[in-house]
Order: structure tokens, then sequence, then C-alpha cells
């Protein structure tokens, strides 16, 4: 018997990708649910902690219960349906056209990608890994919209075993390349990633930024006051990143927004440094 041409071979994993892609967003809610602390009587199961208490000495049942809400948002952002089913729709269209190299790179990012969402939760992770994972995104946009931008990222040496909480970076950076597609130009998209010291105490300085049209001004005047931006479905994730923040750093954290003189948003995050052990480090090793 002949074997299957190559195209009729990727069909094949591509089809069995899409039921991993369901079951595998399935497991992850169960696990999430199940792997909880029992709620209490009368309550429901899901009304429970999903961040580790001794981050967050002195909360109430009234912020325990916020901050389970904005982690089981945040989740809801991160599981997409429709921007993984574009993703092998594309190495299909890509497989049509004889065009192979492309469709193998496409499913191994897409696959990458898949790996850190499906990984990650509430668990603190290097920011090597958060780095690499914003690089796959990029790689899936050129892949499907090649020439519309380009992308730079620096991650110093002395911060690279730091551990921030999952898509801090993507959110950003991801803000940034959607823009980046609406435009005639070919804008950069730059994460630098360096040490800062504080006194005793030594910080990560995140700086993201593009050569783009930068922040709306309303958009720009209501993020640098604090303010809601998540209105009409817009922002929702910034809006989610930000309260993420506040409730994993507090007041030690801080995080500036601006446009620059030359043009292009600037998203400017400081925090302490921290180390994780070696469940992180398994994660940036992939």
């Amino acid at each position: 018997m002949a074997p299957s041409h190559p195209s009729a071979q990727i069909r094949k994993i591509t089809a069995k990708v899409k039921v991993f892609l369901f079951i595998g967003v399935k497991i992850r809610l169960y696990r999430l649910v199940t792997s909880l602390p029992a709620a209490p009587e009368g309550q429901p199961r899901f009304i429970c902690f999903l961040i580790p208490e001794e981050r967050f000495p002195g909360f109430g049942p009234e912020q325990e219960l916020q901050k389970q809400k904005i982690e089981m948002d945040y989740l809801k952002i991160q599981i997409r349906p429709h921007f993984y089913m574009n993703c092998l729709n594309f190495i299909y269209s890509m497989i049509d056209f004889g065009q192979y190299d492309h469709a193998k790179s496409m499913s191994r990012i897409t696959s990458d990608y898949l790996a850190y969402i499906f990984r990650n939760t509430s668990e603190m992770v290097p920011v090597t890994a958060e780095t690499n994972h914003c690089e796959n995104y990029l790689k899936i946009l050129l892949l499907r919209y090649p020439e519309k931008f380009t992308y730079y990222f620096e991650v110093h040496e002395e911060v690279e075993n730091a551990v921030i909480f999952p898509f801090l970076i993507q959110v950003f950076v991801e803000n940034a390349a959607k823009h980046a597609l609406t435009l005639e130009k070919v804008p950069l998209i730059s994460v630098t990633v360096y040490p800062e010291d504080r006194g005793d105490e030594k910080y990560v300085n995140i700086y993201i930024s593009d050569t783009g049209n930068g922040f709306p001004e309303e958009t720009l005047q209501r993020l640098k006051a604090g303010e809601d931006i998540s209105e009409h479905g817009k922002h929702i994730g910034i809006e989610n990143c930000l309260k993420r923040f506040h409730y994993y750093y507090g007041d030690s954290g801080e995080i500036h927004f601006d446009n620059s003189p030359l043009g292009g948003a600037i998203v400017d995050i400081h925090i302490p440094y921290r180390t994780g052990g070696e469940e992180h480090e398994t994660i940036a090793r992939g």
C-alpha cells in the first residue's frame, strides 16, 4: 500500500490537535476547580482561593472572592478557541498550497504557544518563559501577516531567573501587535528586561514599547489615572492584567503608561525581584 501524501498526514495531525484543544480546555478547568480547597458550607465549589493565602496576608472574605473572580476572568480571556482554530485553519491553507515547511513551523510554534497557556494559571513563571511565549505569539502573527512589524527582545542575564505572573508582558505585546496589523508602516515592538536597584532591594524593570501610533489620548489619560478602560468589550485583557498586578504586587509594584514623543506606546513596569524553584525552571525549559 502506497504511503499517504504529506498533506493527508498533516491534516490528520491537525484534526487530532483540534480534539486535544477541546479536551485540554475541559481538563484545565476541571483541574482548576477540583484542586482547590473545599468551599465553605453552603457556597459553590468554585468560591475558593486560586492564589495562595500567604501572598496576600490580611485579606478578608470579600477581597478573597474578588481575587478569585479576577483569576477566573483571566482564565476566560486566555482560552480563546477562535484564535487557535484560525491557527489550525491557516495550517490547512499552507498544506493546500504545498508550503509544508511553513506548515511544520506553524504547527510547532502553535504547539509551544498552547503548552504555555495550558500549563500556567496562577503560578509564577520565569520572565524568560514569558518572553519566549510572546515571541511565539508574534511569530504566529508574522506567518499569517508577513512583514507587518518587527520585534526585539532582550533579557539581562541578572534577571533571567526572575519570576512574574503569567501574561504580564504578553497582554501588552498582544495589544501592540494588534494595532501594528492596522498600520501602513512597519512598526517595531520592543521588550527589554533589566535589573534595577532601589535602595537595599533589587527590582526588575520591564520596558515594553512600539513605534506605532501610541495610546489614544483618552485611553492614556484613563490608564494614568487608574480608571477602568474595559468598555464595549475593548481592553478587557489589559484591565484584567492591571487588577492582577495590584493583587500580586500591591504598593511594591509600579506600572506607568505613556506615549513616546517620537510616536508609539510605552509600558514601563517595575516589580520586586523574586526567583522561583525547580518547577519554574522546568517551565522555562519547556
